[in-house]
């Protein structure tokens, strides 16, 4: 629903703010509708303030769903295409968030199979130290130095933030040691994520 509701107001055409972020109207009525942000006596203004937002944004631009042109951005074929066809959009979603050969989707894979193998309630600071962990020797940084501490943080935050997004994740409410645990519909997604990368081809990062 989220990203559907994202393409819908892509629709024919959408002008991006001077700063290249979406409209204004678009950010405020999302989170109007999915309360991502709701710290009293704060404003949410663009989509810097909405993760959650900003990270839809950048699926659906790398998915090409939405393609720009100067400051405007509107659905591509393949976007119109999805919009009608919820199957579609949901298996070019789980394509994108477990990309073969990305640390993001390495990332999410570790901590999807995590989940499902342990078929309940993990601690996410458990989760992100074993995917951390997981990559070590696979991938470096861009300088070529060995990964930090806080890797498996990194490579797991796009998949933290589109999991709580379309309801594949559950988050526990104490910030200082958040719980991670698959629902239903997210037990379904990392099934599929996982055998779509098993299935791809894979070339060494």
């Amino acid at each position: 629903e989220p990203m559907g509701g994202l393409l819908e107001h892509t629709g024919d055409g959408a002008t991006l703010t001077q700063a290249g972020w979406l409209p204004k109207g678009v950010v405020l009525e999302a989170n109007d509708r999915f309360g991502w942000f709701d710290l009293p006596g704060f404003k949410v203004r663009t989509e810097t303030d909405l993760p959650e937002l900003a990270t839809l944004n950048e699926l659906a631009r790398r998915a090409r769903l939405i393609t720009k042109n100067g400051r405007k951005v509107s659905l591509s074929a393949t976007g119109r295409k999805a919009l009608g066809d919820p199957s579609l959009l949901w298996r070019i979603v789980i394509s994108d968030v477990f990309a073969v050969g990305t640390y993001g989707g390495d990332g999410a894979a570790l901590a999807a199979a995590m989940l499902v193998n342990a078929k309940a309630t993990l601690s996410g600071k458990t989760v992100e130290a074993k995917v951390g962990a997981g990559l070590e020797g696979r991938w470096c940084t861009g300088s070529g130095d060995a990964l930090g501490q806080w890797s498996g943080l990194h490579a797991t935050r796009d998949y933290r933030l589109l999991a709580g997004v379309f309801g594949w994740l559950k988050e526990g409410d104490d910030w200082q040691n958040r719980t991670w645990t698959l629902t239903p519909p997210g037990r379904q997604a990392a099934l599929l994520g996982l055998q779509l990368q098993a299935q791809s081809p894979r070339n060494r990062p």
